[in-house]
Order: C-alpha cells, then structure tokens, then sequence
C-alpha cells in the first residue's frame, strides 16, 4: 500500500481513536478456550512449529481493555490467563505487554500507528524478549551468536524496516498474528539455523500476516 493510502495512513479519517465514534464500551460472548476452534487450531500450530525446530515467542494481546464493559473484564481475564498457562505448561517462551493507553486503539485489536510503535518498544524492552534473543540453539554449539543475528532481524521486523537474507544468512523470520475469540495474539517465529532451504542472497523475507482458523 503507498504510504499515504487515503483510506490506510494516518492521515485517513478512519485512523482515529474507538472512543472517537462514541459508541462506548462493549460486552463479548466470550468463548471458553475448552470449546474454541481457533484456541485449539492455534495449539496444534504451536506443536506443529516445534515439532519442525522453530523457536517460538508468543506475545499475548494487549487487547483493548477499555472497550470492554467493566462487568466483562473478568470474563476476558480468565480466558488470557488460560492462554498463559497453557504457554507455561508448554514451556513456550511468551511475552504479555501492558495494556496500551485507550487513544492509541482503533478497535478492540488494532492500534494505531503510535499504538504499533509503543507496543513493539515494549516487546523489545521485554525481559521475556531479551531472554528468548539470547537463549543458545540446539542445533548449534554457536548459539549465542546466531541468536543475535536473530535479534537484530526481530527488531528490525518490530520496527517495520526491510530485512534480506543477505544480512542474517541461514535464518528463516516469519511474523504473524492471529485472534482467538477477540483475544490478540501474535507470534513471533525464528528456526536457528534453518533446516528448511536456505534464503537465497538478496530475497526478502517474507512478512506474513495469518489468521488460526478452524
């Protein structure tokens, strides 16, 4: 999409805060994680991944909390907090940022621009972040090294720069995001090294946006 996309950028008029069209806050038939689709497609997505070598980061929300009629939080709550410990009994690596300032939301999921930018800040300022960039590989003694490489190519992701397989050689970076009943939840994936085909020089790696479905 060309920057400034009259219906996309920031200058569209539909880049605005959810509180700008006043229609307050809202109440979600939230769906327990036991009997959801999509909850389940994501943890055979997860097992899938590992079973293929990749070293997974979860990051959880933020959703927009604000939305959500006050008697409804604890509802949403329970189900994040599943997600959570679900991740810990797996023992996948997760981040859970903060829930953003309600005017840098455009909807229940989206923020906007600035909303993006704060949001990436924090993942990378993340104790859960820094600890996953420098965790060693199992398929190489140089883990560490190739971890930094891994970092690099995650931030540069985070802050939406291009990045070719020329600079961070033998590593596949894919991002994505799914929602789960409204909740969230985007991953972020990297194999190190990669056991699938090699990049060659001077392709981009992809920048891929999914959605878990059933």
């Amino acid at each position: 999409a060309p920057a400034d996309d009259p219906q996309r950028g920031p200058r569209s008029p539909r880049h605005r805060p959810w509180s700008a069209n006043g229609q307050g806050t809202q109440t979600f038939e939230w769906v327990p994680l036991a009997t959801s689709l999509q909850w389940a497609g994501f943890q055979r997505l997860v097992e899938l991944l590992r079973a293929r070598h990749n070293d997974l980061l979860v990051v959880v929300g933020p959703f927009n909390e604000h939305l959500i009629a006050v008697d409804n939080r604890p509802a949403y709550r329970r189900i994040r907090d599943g997600v959570i410990a679900w991740l810990e009994q797996q023992q996948v690596p997760y981040v859970v940022p903060d829930v953003l300032p309600s005017e840098l939301y455009a909807d229940a999921s989206h923020p906007l621009t600035q909303g993006y930018a704060l949001l990436a800040a924090r993942i990378y300022q993340s104790k859960e972040f820094e600890r996953w960039c420098q965790q060693p590989s199992h398929e190489t003694p140089s883990g560490p090294r190739v971890a930094l490489n891994s970092q690099r190519l995650a931030c540069r992701v985070l802050e939406g720069k291009t990045q070719t397989a020329n600079e961070a050689p033998n590593l596949d970076f894919m991002t994505g995001s799914s929602e789960i009943q409204g909740l969230s939840t985007s991953r972020f994936v990297t194999m190190r090294p990669s056991r699938s085909t090699p990049l060659r020089p001077s392709r981009s790696i992809p920048r891929l946006r999914t959605k878990v479905s059933n």
